[in-house]
């Protein structure tokens, strides 16, 4: 870790936007383990680890000297846009949207609480936002407060989320913590295999710096929610959403929370006639031999006549005239 001048980092530590949860209730996410109950059979897709040829759009959470808070946001964003261009699809979302859809909902106040917890973000976007547009919903520069940042009437931002639920017609997100605690070298190995098999978000201490590489003073607590691009040797590499973006962390960084995420092809979405129909065609096998059945053993039971001899016909006889 280095030799480093001691300070009263508690006393000039500052919240970014990020609140940890303790991950002990089904709302924090105590099920969304890798490899727990609700295994996301993650398959390895990106062998290498190394998502630093698909990173999207450098946007900053802080425009103007107008604190968003939203790091929670940013960094998800930035991670489900990566996935995506892995994919082979270009895309930029708005963060704003995600942030004022959450309000509106009550799931989410970056404002009153300063930041979120990056569990319910997650499940924000799978269950109710969806993704929209980033030219739908701006983070503008005609936005001088944070009071002009959620400046928007219900109506409208209403018909954005009919918009932005379009989303759930092309993509399934899925997402897990990747850890539940550990030692820095364990939590290592861990993101490696996660980062194989999905695009991973990481909480930090923001942000301290020895000259070469950013470090987590002993004692603080993670304040910033980034995501982690890649694991090099003696290095980890993040993508942040403040000023330089890339940066180079220590390579046994103590993260106390990860999480990785996955999209999945949506299935087609049936209409009741189309689910009726489906479930019809699945029964036509039973009822073709329950009928098939019901013939056979009728077959089994039924009597046959007899027919009745004829009498035999004496060649040698004359027949008898039709008339006498």
């Amino acid at each position: 870790m280095g030799n480093y001048q001691k300070m009263d980092y508690q006393n000039k530590q500052k919240n970014y936007g990020l609140i940890i949860p303790k991950i002990e209730t089904k709302e924090e996410g105590v099920e969304h383990f890798l490899g727990s109950i609700e295994k996301l059979r993650g398959m390895v897709i990106n062998p290498s680890g190394d998502w630093t040829s698909y990173l999207p759009e450098k946007e900053p959470q802080n425009k103007r000297n107008v604190e968003t808070f939203g790091c929670t946001i940013w960094g998800t964003l930035n991670a489900l846009e990566t996935l995506l261009k892995f994919k082979g699809y270009n895309v930029n979302y708005s963060d704003r949207y995600i942030a004022l859809v959450g309000k509106m909902k009550g799931e989410i106040d970056l404002r009153k609480n300063q930041g979120a917890n990056p569990h319910i973000v997650a499940e924000l976007i799978r269950k109710i936002t969806g993704c929209l547009r980033e030219d739908r919903l701006p983070f503008s520069d005609d936005i001088k407060t944070i009071d002009d940042y959620y400046n928007i009437s219900e109506t409208i931002l209403t018909e954005l989320l009919k918009e932005g639920q379009r989303w759930y017609d092309e993509w399934e997100l899925k997402h897990e913590w990747v850890f539940t605690g550990g030692k820095p070298n364990e939590k290592r190995l861990l993101l490696q295999q996660a980062l194989q098999k999905g695009s991973v978000c990481v909480s930090v201490v923001a942000w301290y710096f020895d000259g070469k590489r950013y470090y987590k003073p002993e004692g603080l607590v993670d304040n910033h929610w980034v995501q982690l691009v890649a694991t090099p040797a003696l290095k980890y590499i993040i993508f942040d959403s403040y000023d330089a973006y890339l940066k180079e962390l220590d390579p046994l960084y103590n993260f106390t929370i990860a999480k990785v995420f996955y999209l999945i092809p949506a299935q087609p979405k049936l209409s009741i006639i189309e689910k009726i129909l489906q479930e019809i065609v699945k029964l036509i096998p039973i009822l073709y031999f329950l009928v098939k059945k019901k013939l056979e053993d009728e077959a089994k039971t039924m009597v046959i006549p007899t027919q009745e001899k004829k009498t035999a016909i004496d060649e040698n006889k004359p027949p008898k005239p039709l008339y006498e």
